[in-house]
């Protein structure tokens, strides 16, 4: 289900604050978005909404409407320190695709060689075939490796270092 503010405000008869509290999850984000009546300006209610990926990703791409992904924003505003939710919601879809690449290329061997594994195949794809695909929209490669190896750079062109792939490994295990 695809959340906007707009829903919320025709609904319900409600605006979004802008005090929000976000927790990442592995399918989204979980937002309590803090809702007021129209009419009091007073709080009203502290509501979780689950934001699915999908969400996140038509919020990025302009694919919604340009006034509630403005009010949306507003509302998920991040505290000095903590990441957007658009760095997280990248960085979790980058968690998947290296769980895939580990599912799929790896499965045998124990979880940390998987991690150096998966680490040493990122940064030597990141310093060869990746200088010239990383400007192309759509991957230039048949090799299936190397297809997700441009996926994973795309959402995220930093390559994980072995720990943080250990880490996400151990959350999908």
């Amino acid at each position: 289900m695809r959340f906007c503010s707009g829903t919320v405000e025709a609904l319900f008869g409600l605006r979004l604050s802008r005090h929000s509290n976000t927790t990442q999850y592995t399918s989204g984000v979980c937002v309590n978005l803090v809702l007021t009546p129209e009419k009091s300006g007073r709080v009203g209610m502290t509501a979780p909404v689950r934001l699915d990926r999908a969400s996140l990703d038509a919020l990025r791409d302009g694919s919604i409407d340009a006034a509630d992904a403005a009010r949306l924003a507003d509302a998920l505003r991040i505290k000095p320190g903590e990441r957007s939710w658009a760095t997280r919601a990248a960085l979790a879809k980058r968690d998947d695709l290296v769980r895939e690449y580990a599912r799929r290329f790896y499965a045998g061997i124990s979880r940390n060689q998987q991690a150096e594994r998966i680490a040493r195949d990122l940064t030597r794809y990141e310093a060869s075939a990746w200088q010239n695909a990383r400007a192309a929209p759509e991957c230039p490669h048949r090799d299936p490796r190397r297809q997700l190896l441009f996926r994973i750079l795309k959402v995220r062109p930093v390559p994980p270092k072995a720990r943080t792939i250990n880490e996400i490994l151990s959350v999908g295990a």
